[in-house]
């Protein structure tokens, strides 16, 4: 680790199953740039897709990568919070 300090970036997620791997490859590309320490949280609000089944499967790979799944859907700031 470096002297800078480490960076959470906290992702509410619903219904999002399109869009994770372009948003997950954007994070990478950009935070390897920038030479940080780093976190990811996924937080599933509750999808009806399969967006945790993808984070799950991201996280198996990447360990900086973490996954919380809600019961239901509690609204994003919920979401944010439980991240």
């Amino acid at each position: 680790m470096s002297d800078k300090s480490a960076i959470s970036i906290i992702i509410p997620l619903h219904n999002e199953e399109n869009n994770i791997d372009v948003l997950y490859d954007a994070i990478i590309n950009t935070m390897q740039s920038l030479h940080h320490d780093y976190e990811i949280v996924f937080v599933d609000d509750g999808s009806r897709d399969k967006s945790f089944d993808l984070v799950k499967k991201i996280s198996s790979r990447d360990q900086k990568v973490r996954g919380i799944s809600l019961s239901r859907n509690f609204g994003h700031q919920i979401a944010l919070l439980a991240g």
